[in-house]
């Protein structure tokens, strides 16, 4: 059956709920960039959000990282169906390809704009990032720590199909989102306490520039976004998640990296948090947020290759 395979986030549901209206496609696969090549992928399935993968029907992207492999593998992104483009969203580049193709509900639109603002953190203001808006509503109430993976997958299909049929706001009325977001709200004061305790910055760090969240020693892995350290520290430049990856349920020694640039200076940043990681083959992303893993084969190597990493962090953002 021809499928779907997109990002499990805001941007990666309403990519699908686009493509699932245009092209009446109906199997949803969701996943992580990390894990789509463990997925068999026909010539009939669409990828949007993710990295490109081979004999899809149509690729959608807008990850510079995710071109830059394919000038790696000497592939011309031109060449595959689809559309990848430099843009906030894959939303936003999916609506864009049908905008002249297929006629749309006019909320499409104004989705399709929310995606740009959540994958981008554009939020103007700290009050603004907090806000009920519908967006963040929907956003917040997508990933909630005291559920299984099949009830989030779950749920994210629950609120493609309801894109496909309902604006942002009344999607965001709906009892099965409100229990969710009341969920959320509890488990967000906790998260903000949590962080307060744990939230660290390095030695030669003098102006506290970058905060950094290491789970890596822990005996448990919280699930919290770290941008809520934001709200603790408004102040700093950047907010660095370090945590263990999980390999086959366990805790391995490589260390996964979550980095982003505080959305209230994204627009002074002249810095690519993406290509800076990029050139340390540990992953890539966008300008403003990154992602990647460190290899480790023991403990004390982990340990090391952090220290490493934080340094040439500190040196590449104060230079």
């Amino acid at each position: 059956m021809s499928k779907i395979i997109t990002h499990c986030d805001f941007d990666g549901v309403v990519s699908a709920a686009i493509i699932k209206y245009c092209l009446n496609y109906d199997e949803i696969i969701f996943t992580t960039p990390t894990k789509i090549h463990q997925l068999s992928i026909s010539g009939e399935d669409i990828v949007s959000d993710l990295p490109y993968v081979r004999k899809c029907r149509y690729w959608f992207d807008h990850h510079i990282s995710n071109k830059e492999e394919l000038d790696y593998r000497k592939i011309d992104y031109k060449t595959i169906p689809g559309k990848w483009k430099d843009a906030p969203s894959a939303g936003g580049v999916i609506y864009e390809f049908f905008q002249d193709k297929n006629s749309m509900p006019e909320f499409f639109k104004d989705t399709a704009i929310a995606a740009d603002k959540i994958d981008t953190m554009g939020y103007k203001s700290l009050e603004d990032w907090l806000s009920k808006s519908p967006e963040n509503i929907i956003q917040n109430s997508i990933s909630l720590k005291t559920e299984n993976y099949r009830l989030f997958e779950n749920y994210l299909r629950f609120l493609t199909d309801s894109m496909t049929k309902l604006s942002l706001k009344e999607i965001s009325e709906l009892p099965e989102v409100q229990k969710r977001y009341a969920i959320y709200e509890k488990e967000f004061d906790k998260d903000v306490d949590f962080l307060k305790k744990i939230v660290s910055f390095h030695q030669d760090d003098s102006d506290k520039k970058i905060a950094i969240i290491d789970y890596t020693n822990l005996s448990f892995i919280p699930r919290i976004e770290k941008n809520y350290a934001i709200k603790i520290f408004p102040d700093v430049d950047i907010i660095l998640a370090l945590s263990p990856e999980i390999n086959r349920g366990r805790k391995s020694n490589n260390i996964k990296i979550s980095i982003g640039v505080n959305f209230l200076k994204q627009n002074e940043n002249k810095k690519d948090l993406g290509a800076f990681l990029g050139e340390l083959n540990f992953g890539g992303g966008h300008k403003n947020a990154a992602g990647g893993i460190i290899k480790s084969k023991s403990k004390q190597e982990r340990e090391k290759n952090k220290e490493y990493f934080l340094e040439d962090l500190i040196k590449f953002w104060n230079t």
